[in-house]
């Protein structure tokens, strides 16, 4: 019979941990730029979570959209806790909830940015 190992981390967190976001998004791009060889655009935050770790939440984390040459993909920053940051990268499912939220964000955002310029061109 195996032994349940139980986890030494707390069951809830709330305290913050302090990320240098300037440095998380250096992480992301340099990421990028080393498997396509450019620049990428990142289109949106897809989810976030700052706090200690805990048993309830898990780990810190940080998850982006990028539009690269072979289409979207998530970006997954963990490790930042304990000062080393990995990411990690898998194609995004356009149907999931949390990718469906924002681009249909971004599809507003590009719509109404449009329709300000075309107000700006008319009134002068």
């Amino acid at each position: 019979m195996k032994k349940k190992v139980s986890s030494q981390l707390p069951a809830k967190s709330s305290k913050k941990v302090n990320v240098d976001r300037e440095k998380l998004d250096a992480v992301i791009r340099k990421a990028l730029r080393e498997s396509y060889g450019k620049p990428c655009p990142i289109l949106g935050v897809l989810g976030q979570r700052f706090a200690e770790p805990s048993k309830s939440q898990g780990y810190p984390f940080y998850r982006v959209l990028a539009e690269t040459p072979d289409g979207l993909q998530a970006l997954f920053v963990s490790g930042f806790y304990e000062g080393k940051m990995t990411v990690s990268m898998s194609p995004a499912a356009k149907n999931s909830y949390t990718v469906k939220r924002l681009l249909a964000r971004v599809e507003r955002r590009n719509k109404r940015n449009a329709e300000k310029l075309a107000a700006k061109k008319e009134a002068k």
